[in-house]
């Protein structure tokens, strides 16, 4: 605003003077609220009304986890290590608002598809387009926080896992979060929102003229910037996994802020996994949703609605949309499809039928695979199982074949049949060596268990019985270290105890290994003093019992055998041992340069095989497996290296 003064007229002046500072307050004061006191974006979501979008949505997935194989000499072959997946969905999302709660919105999603169509590495999928269509035409009731973030879900539980996280990867989509902050939503804010991968911290970037915003349309450009850590400890048995999420495109959102409702949404975004720093999967996702509508329920319908939504409180809990379905959830929905329709009797008919047959090119695997499925889905046939097992001869199909079912499945049921099972022949070694070994591999040991373990080690006549009962107790004591760690201690004890007293060289053998496959590092003192023993073959063996124990001493000592010890038993041991701990520089070094002066081929070649285990991440060592593929002395090294190139090549 310009100012002129009329004429030199007092009253004049203060006139002029006056309208200027009034002008002058008034545009600070429009300043001031385009910049701190616009009115925050807020959801105006009516009680008993129901919002309908357009929605149109198409992802596509390529997943290849060969890479986490590839420092492996023996790597897992099959079509399932890599897949791709489309799925296109076109339709309604259907949102009723059931009541506010005190810390949001109850809301029902529905997605009512026009269009569904399923490719699963190129070929159409009919099965999980019936799936999907099933899973999300039901009603999958929402918690919202006042900002819009989803608080949690509860799914129909009867849907498989599968559509589950299919369903909640769709929920997060539409998400849009509001600022929370009470001077307003001028500014970019960050707002954290959970998908099936984890908790994402958003930021979300106004553009427009903030004064616009009451009763206008604002476009907010939302960016991923990161997932938070997650909060929840490791399963027992689990192992933390670095895994690591790049996200590039872009996702803008058009919200209504007089009506207070997201109006429309497009993604653009390429979202690339990495495990290990390792890429095993790309995603790429187009969504497109718009606003259609809104109307109010019927009270019947609405009341209806509620009772529903209320029997499922009840009844299923909420989750996340960022939580990770287990391991255990996992495996069941792969056994309930591998078992299908198929019922007890009708497999252990196929079984007595496959065992009259007694045909040795008979194809057994998949009813190999249907038994163990069997297991898992109906723990209660275990019982059953076990009686036959009882009775089975030893080298009978029968045996094998239920043995290893019992073996694969390991659960608690599993466990109790072996155990009835061994009671019944206690003396029967041929049975014994089947059965004993399922108890020792299982994740979860159990007290009975371990208990018919420690009867067969302490008090068993045969020497075959009592020693591979002892190993497997050994096997036990590592399963059970972190989730029964008192017991694995109390293994681990007394099998030392053992040991200190033991003089037979047979016997000290085998408490030795009995260590080795407890890894306990509660171990170490009793193993690093066999290192000195006098005899090689006790050396060995107490060197490859140190393998899982990853410390500065034993690392050491391990090192010192394998550079000076005069046997080259002890050193191979030495070798393999050092071949499960983490690769260092130095390590790395040490074993190029033993590998260049050994003399020993068995030793070199378990040398050469450490060295090409830790090639992607010690690139030199790459040379050192060429030019033994070319003209090392030993034929068996020159071969052994050339496969590993060879593998690289198929990679």
């Amino acid at each position: 605003m310009s100012i002129r003064w009329l004429d030199s007229g007092q009253g004049q002046r203060k006139i002029v003077v006056t309208c200027a500072i009034v002008s002058i307050l008034a545009l600070s004061l429009t300043v001031l609220a385009r910049h701190s006191g616009t009115p925050p974006l807020a959801y105006r979501l009516e009680m008993g009304s129901r919002l309908t979008y357009r929605v149109d949505y198409t992802g596509t997935a390529h997943a290849d986890i060969r890479p986490l194989f590839s420092d492996q000499n023996s790597k897992p072959t099959g079509d399932d290590l890599v897949n791709d997946l489309k799925i296109h969905w076109h339709g309604d999302l259907l949102m009723t608002v059931l009541d506010p709660t005190p810390d949001g919105y109850r809301v029902v999603y529905r997605w009512r598809a026009d269009t569904i169509t399923a490719h699963v590495n190129s070929l159409e999928a009919p099965s999980m387009v019936t799936q999907l269509q099933e899973g999300l035409d039901k009603e999958i009731l929402a918690t919202l926080d006042p900002h819009g973030r989803i608080v949690s879900v509860r799914l129909d539980p009867a849907l498989d896992p599968f559509v589950q996280g299919a369903v909640r990867a769709l929920m997060a989509l539409p998400q849009c979060v509001l600022s929370t902050h009470p001077e307003g939503s001028a500014q970019p804010w960050e707002a954290e929102e959970d998908d099936p991968n984890g908790v994402a911290m958003m930021r979300y970037t106004p553009t427009g003229v903030p004064a616009e915003w009451n009763g206008g349309r604002v476009t907010l450009r939302k960016t991923y910037l990161r997932y938070l850590p997650s909060q929840e400890p490791p399963l027992a048995g689990d192992h933390p996994v670095e895994r690591d999420f790049q996200t590039e495109g872009d996702r803008t959102i058009r919200f209504d802020a007089g009506a207070g409702r997201v109006e429309s949404q497009q993604i653009e975004e390429t979202q690339t996994t990495r495990v290990a720093g390792k890429v095993i999967a790309t995603t790429q996702t187009h969504f497109a949703l718009q606003f259609a509508g809104q109307e109010g329920v019927p009270a019947e319908e609405l009341t209806a609605l509620r009772a529903q939504c209320g029997e499922r409180e009840r009844n299923v809990p909420a989750m996340a949309l960022s939580v990770q379905p287990t391991r255990a959830e996992q495996e069941a929905v792969v056994q309930r499809k591998a078992l299908g329709a198929a019922t007890p009797k009708e497999l252990l008919g196929q079984l007595e039928q496959a065992e009259r047959l007694a045909d040795a090119t008979l194809d057994t695997t998949p009813l190999a695979l249907k038994l163990k499925a069997l297991v898992s889905v109906h723990p209660e046939v275990c019982t059953l199982l076990s009686r036959k097992l009882a009775l089975a001869p030893a080298g009978s199909l029968t045996m094998r074949l239920l043995t290893s079912a019992l073996d694969s499945v390991g659960s608690q049921e599993a466990q109790s049949a072996v155990v009835a099972a061994i009671e019944a022949r206690p003396d029967d070694w041929p049975a014994l060596q089947r059965l004993i070994p399922p108890l020792g591999a299982a994740p979860a040991p159990t007290p009975e268990a371990q208990a018919i373990l420690e009867a067969l080690a302490a008090h068993s006549g045969q020497a075959s019985i009592a020693s591979t009962a002892q190993l497997a107790l050994g096997s036990m004591a590592f399963h059970m270290a972190q989730n029964a760690p008192e017991r694995a201690a109390q293994i681990v004890d007394e099998t030392i105890e053992r040991l200190v007293q033991a003089k037979q060289t047979t016997l000290v053998t085998r408490l030795l290994l009995t260590l080795g496959n407890a890894g306990s590092p509660r171990s170490a003192p009793a193993l690093l003093s066999y290192l000195a023993s006098g005899d090689p073959e006790i050396r060995a063996v107490a060197a490859y019992a140190l393998r899982w124990i990853d410390t500065p001493t034993v690392n050491a000592k391990l090192e010192t055998l394998l550079t000076s010890d005069p046997q080259p038993q002890v050193r191979l041991q030495a070798a393999n041992s050092l071949h499960f701990h983490p690769k260092t520089s130095d390590l790395i070094t040490l074993e190029k340069q033993v590998y260049a002066a050994e003399t020993d081929a068995h030793v070199r070649l378990a040398i050469l095989a450490d060295l090409w285990q830790a090639h992607s991440r010690f690139p030199e060592t790459v040379t050192v497996v060429t030019q033994a593929a070319d003209n090392d002395r030993d034929a068996d090294i020159r071969r052994a290296a050339g496969e590993m190139l060879k593998s690289a090549e198929k990679r």
